[in-house]
């Protein structure tokens, strides 16, 4: 991609993400975003064909930001209680959407971010998992990063949405013990041969 374009899609990313913290995202229209970003209407659709769809590439930066995709699966030691980095770096994530996610997305939006956050930590437990597992099945590799990602989007949305929630230091470790658990299985099915997927329990 060229820097003009790079540029343009930043200006447009800002713009949505500075426009979030003041009106619910079904308020916020391309004309909206593109005075914002300083760039004319052509320039937006020449990048994004909706607002989801810049809505999409921002959650996707955001979750680059974390780290989630450069985490070595040789450095993760399932047997501690230690959290690693990408751990508490996904904790601050989800810390930092909160103020938004609560107050100021639609449903419809709500559930546009849900997905491509799932999608994104299905495809880094798929790389862990293979790399902690390179002998499971491919089927079994791909189910339990899938249902791993699903259950930590799930409690992830819970803990966003509720008026009470357990403080994050808690949240956090659960959710690394949720992982090595899941880990672990798929590492003992591996061991005995039985590729059969199963629910975890935490």
């Amino acid at each position: 991609m060229d820097p003009r374009s790079m540029r343009s899609r930043q200006l447009l990313r800002d713009a949505l993400a500075s426009t979030l913290d003041k009106l619910p995202f079904e308020h916020i229209t391309v004309v909206l975003l593109t005075k914002r970003a300083g760039v004319n209407r052509s320039t937006f659709y020449q990048h994004y064909a909706t607002p989801d769809d810049l809505l999409i590439d921002l959650v996707n930066c955001r979750l680059d930001d974390t780290g989630l995709s450069e985490v070595d699966p040789r450095e993760l030691d399932m047997r501690s209680d230690d959290i690693p980095d990408f751990v508490s770096k996904l904790m601050d994530f989800i810390e930092r959407a909160r103020p938004a996610y609560v107050s100021q997305f639609s449903s419809a939006a709500r559930n546009t971010v849900s997905m491509q956050f799932c999608d994104h930590l299905t495809t880094v437990f798929y790389h862990v998992t293979r790399t902690k597992t390179p002998h499971a099945s491919e089927r079994m590799m791909m189910v339990n990063a899938a249902a791993l990602a699903g259950a930590l989007t799930g409690v992830f949305s819970s803990w966003l949405k509720s008026e009470d929630p357990m403080p994050p230091a808690d949240l956090e470790a659960w959710v690394w013990r949720m992982i090595r658990l899941s880990l672990l299985a798929v590492e003992r099915r591996e061991m005995t041969g039985d590729f059969r997927p199963s629910p975890i329990t935490i």
